[in-house]
Formats: structure tokens, C-alpha cells, sequence
């Protein structure tokens, strides 16, 4: 059985309700694309977002030992951003996805092609 991808969305978003709820993380979708801008008289159109943004942008933070072994007295608390696109079994990405996912690469966030929970579950 082929799952969609807004069955596996639904999956991942729920999987992340629970972590946010226990202050683990917090998390939002990324919703791009045109909304219609409705006046009295004119009704006009704007992009919104990135082309080619994930689904989801998850927040957490982390703290991270400065040395090896690691020594709670010297820890470095930060962020870390993690991006997820979710697709099908057979989905594929489009141009506009790969490139965003080549950038937010570069920018040392982690970006997630999630098929199905697991592919969250086990980084998260």
C-alpha cells in the first residue's frame, strides 16, 4: 500500500505535537505559495514563503560539550533547526526542493526527506 503524502505529514505532525508538548521542541509548517488579497474593488495576488521550503521547520535546543570526554562543566548550549520535506514511497523532490535542500545544508541546518515516521522519529 502506497501512503500519500499528506498521510505521512499528518504522521509527522502528530509525532511532533506529542514532542512539543512535552518541551522537547516547538515546530511549525512552512506553507508557501499565492494568497488572494481581496479588496473592495481590486483583488490582487502574493507570493508567500520560499519556493521550495519543507513542510515542517522543527527548533530545538541542544547543548553540546566543548571537549572529548565530555565535561558538564564546559557545555555550549545552541539551536538547532531541522527541516522536513515529506513525500510519498514514489514522491520525488522538485528542482526547487533539492536547491532549498542544498541551502539549508549549507547553512549547517539538517534537512529531512521523510518517507515515512521513522525517518523523523529516529533523528528526533
Amino acid at each position: 500500500m502506497t501512503r500519500l503524502d499528506k498521510d505521512i505529514k499528518k504522521q509527522v505532525e502528530d509525532y511532533l505535537t506529542y514532542k512539543q508538548n512535552q518541551g522537547k521542541l516547538i515546530f511549525f509548517r512552512l506553507n508557501t505559495g499565492d494568497i488572494i488579497i481581496q479588496g473592495e474593488k481590486t483583488r490582487r495576488f502574493k507570493g508567500c514563503g520560499i519556493t521550495g521550503a519543507s513542510d515542517l521547520l522543527v527548533i530545538r535546543a541542544r547543548t553540546r560539550s566543548l571537549f572529548f570526554p565530555p565535561s558538564p562543566r564546559v557545555a555550549m548550549d545552541y539551536s538547532e533547526n531541522i527541516f522536513i520535506e515529506c513525500k510519498s514511497d514514489t514522491g520525488k523532490q522538485t528542482p526547487a526542493q533539492r536547491h532549498f535542500q542544498k541551502l539549508v545544508e549549507e547553512m549547517c541546518c539538517q534537512y529531512i526527506l521523510a518517507r515515512k515516521l521513522e525517518d523523523v522519529s529516529g533523528v528526533i
